[in-house]
């Protein structure tokens, strides 16, 4: 799980630089897509630590 989140961080950062560098927020549904995705995969790694 630690692997798919840094990579998802990753995108999240690139997708936030671009936007950043060329002030066009197309890309803004993805990177939010991206964001949710993480907080989701952050939510179930606590989920998990709690049942063990």
């Amino acid at each position: 799980m630690k692997i798919v989140k840094f990579i998802l961080a990753i995108i999240v950062v690139a997708l936030s630089a671009y936007q950043l560098i060329t002030g066009s927020v197309e890309l803004m549904p993805y990177s939010m897509l991206f964001l949710a995705a993480i907080l989701l995969i952050t939510g179930l790694v606590e989920l998990q630590i709690d049942r063990k």
